[in-house]
């Protein structure tokens, strides 16, 4: 579990890294590889994501879940 937990990690790092060197423009309007998706869109997604995910672990962390 640990290792693909450090895969979601770096791979979260990055879209953080990308995120803040867009230009404001680029962050409205750019595109992704959802291509209806502009990159707020995507943020907007992954915020929602890790806030449905907090309420259903109700207050136990992602280790104490047995998934898969």
């Amino acid at each position: 579990m640990t290792a693909r937990l450090d895969t979601i990690r770096t791979a979260r790092h990055g879209f953080v890294d990308t995120v803040e060197g867009l230009t404001e423009a680029e962050f409205d309007h750019g595109t992704t590889l959802c291509s209806a998706w502009a990159p707020r869109d995507v943020l907007a997604h992954l915020i929602g994501t890790a806030e449905a995910l907090g309420l259903w672990l109700g207050g136990r962390t992602v280790s104490d879940v047995q998934i898969g």
